[in-house]
């Protein structure tokens, strides 16, 4: 990987590629959520290493379309402005606070057993006790117009928007 001259302007290349890592990072927090009812589940301070490289990932997108387009994000109308403002304002917490704050929700949820290594036992076993019940942690956030969505979700809605304005941009360039 070749770094970047200072110099050199940003491009649809490089959005693209950013682009990708926010995605990337974006699987590993669905991957984290569907795993919340498996009953091995994964560290929970994963999400939050999962939610601040998305993080970073697509502020960087955000920035790299900023030098393109030096106001593109004031096009943004509504929701799509509040997500855009929330976003900013979570990787500036993930960056000066060492943490996003999210709305943190715990259910008691039927265990998903991994058909592929646990199906046997967990037939055996709830068939002897019933249906089994694990807790399954779930994260939110609230945007400044007061509207609470489930943190992969808003996550998915900010990179759909990066897509949308990112393909606008490379079209006017």
């Amino acid at each position: 990987m070749t770094r970047r001259k200072p110099s050199q302007k940003p491009n649809s290349d490089m959005i693209k590629r950013k682009i990708g890592e926010a995605r990337f990072f974006l699987r590993h927090l669905k991957d984290h959520r569907d795993k919340q009812r498996d009953a091995a589940k994964p560290p929970p301070e994963q999400f939050a290493y999962y939610l601040s490289a998305f993080l970073s990932a697509a502020i960087t997108v955000s920035d790299l379309m900023k030098q393109i387009a030096p106001a593109w994000w004031e096009r943004l109308e509504g929701k799509d402005r509040d997500l855009h403002d929330l976003f900013w304002e979570m990787r500036g917490d993930a960056v000066h606070e060492a943490d996003v704050e999210t709305k943190q929700r715990t259910d008691e949820v039927p265990v998903r057993f991994d058909p592929n290594h646990q199906r046997v036992q967990g037939f055996f076993f709830q068939s002897m006790f019933g249906e089994v019940k694990t807790r399954a942690n779930s994260h939110s956030v609230v945007d400044a117009a007061g509207d609470e969505r489930e943190v992969v979700e808003a996550c998915e809605a900010y990179l759909a928007i990066l897509c949308r304005e990112a393909e606008v941009i490379e079209k006017a360039g």
